[in-house]
């Protein structure tokens, strides 16, 4: 059993505005077309898909010489830049190299858009550095840094920093990456955005153990989670567990390790927890493992299911859930961890995609038969999950955050197409 979110729908549209594009001769509408239609593709990471319809719109954009049209010229550049983002994570740089000789005069024709150069300048040094032509890369360092510094307010933050601080690891120039997340540290503080914090935070783990410090990558972990109890509104168990563990880790090393194995089940629930799966991350990214699965199980409205009945009862619904899912799963020797507050995730290994849709489908079944009340929620009268589950092989372009991160958007596409369902896809 599947459900289809509104991506095709909005696929279909975009055929339509195509074929009304075409039949009335707005070549402009055509090749936006194509293009939304590749970045459908391009958001989930199929990027050689997504090129087909770039391509489309590249001879859409030379039939009718768009990029000579002043009106047209930013709209190309766009069209460019994620055709270039989709060579670059296919990793053919001649390719991104030919597309950001296009965008070059686009670029000039908007000297007030300085942020738009910075991009470009990053990812020019980039495929520059794959390239071999170190030299042009090292005349412009000083001068990305000082970018970095003044054009901080940009729409496209946390892709251009990645980009910078990716080449100065490819660089190994890790003081001046350090200067960079020091910048990031100072914008996202000022922002107050979570999602920047997220990012500084990330970075700051990442430099911190190239360097094998790991009293400080330790600290860093440690904040993590802070943010991630903000992030989520973890409920007051899961902040409790998160603030013992912080405790033990001030104190010595063998009260954190008594308090670290404490910390591996979610208080609540009786579950593994995010620490947990930490831990077992390295466990699910062996080379001879055939098969992995990653799931995330959300409850539909449950903030609704709180409103109505308490918090009490919420707890208990909580309790009832992680349970079913414990006994369907563990009969499969998978495991479930609960990753937030009204969030689990589980991982099974080498099961084939027929075997994991039993799986989802038992979970819903016995939460059906549960019949745990719920009149607010949008998805029926009672309490339902929403379940979205990433099943394949591991490669080296496919690791545990691939499948995580997959597995996130087939559940958002659960949630859009109705609740109370699930996907499985390979």
């Amino acid at each position: 059993m599947g459900a289809t979110g509104n991506g095709s729908m909005a696929i279909d549209q975009l055929f339509q505005c195509i074929e009304i594009a075409q039949k009335y001769g707005y070549p402009i509408y055509e090749m936006m077309g194509y293009v939304n239609i590749g970045c459908e593709y391009q958001v989930i990471g199929a990027h050689e898909k997504a090129l087909v319809y770039f391509n489309l719109a590249e001879e859409v954009i030379r039939k009718y010489h768009l990029d000579q049209d002043p009106n047209q010229k930013e709209r190309v550049l766009g069209a460019y830049i994620n055709m270039q983002d989709s060579y670059m994570s296919l990793k053919q740089y001649d390719m991104v190299e030919k597309f950001l000789i296009l965008e070059r005069p686009l670029i000039e024709y908007m000297p007030d858009e300085e942020w738009i150069r910075f991009d470009y300048d990053v990812m020019e040094s980039r495929v520059n550095w794959v390239l071999g032509k170190k030299d042009l890369v090292y005349e412009k360092l000083d001068y990305l840094i000082k970018c970095a510094t003044e054009y901080t307010a940009i729409g496209n933050y946390v892709q251009n920093f990645t980009e910078l601080c990716q080449l100065l690891i490819d660089m190994q120039e890790y003081d001046k990456w350090k200067q960079v997340i020091e910048i990031m540290e100072r914008y996202s503080t000022k922002a107050n955005v979570l999602d920047l914090k997220l990012f500084v935070n990330e970075m700051w783990r990442k430099w911190y153990q190239t360097l094998d410090d790991m009293p400080s990558y330790t600290k860093k972990c440690m904040e993590l989670t802070d943010l991630y109890n903000e992030k989520i509104e973890k409920d007051r168990y899961d902040k409790e567990a998160a603030y013992d563990v912080r405790v033990a880790l001030e104190n010595n090393e063998r009260e954190w390790k008594q308090a670290k194995k404490k910390s591996d089940t979610d208080q609540l629930t009786g579950v593994f927890n995010r620490y947990k799966l930490g831990e077992d991350l390295a466990g699910f990214c062996k080379k001879d493992l055939q098969r992995l699965c990653v799931g995330i199980l959300d409850i539909d409205c449950f903030k609704e299911k709180n409103d109505t009945y308490g918090h009490l009862s919420g707890d208990d619904c909580l309790k009832d859930i992680a349970s079913i899912i414990q006994d369907v799963v563990s009969k499969h020797s998978g495991k479930v961890y609960r990753y937030g507050g009204d969030e689990f995730l589980v991982v099974i290994l080498n099961h084939e995609n027929e075997a994991i849709k039993k799986i989802a489908d038992q979970i819903r079944q016995k939460l059906m038969e549960k019949a745990i009340p719920n009149e607010n929620s949008l998805a029926g009268v009672h309490v339902t999950l929403s379940q979205g589950y990433k099943n394949g092989k591991l490669s080296e372009n496919k690791d545990f955050r691939t499948f995580f991160d997959e597995a996130d958007k087939i559940l958002y596409r659960v949630k859009r197409g109705g609740r109370d369902n699930y996907i499985v896809e390979e």
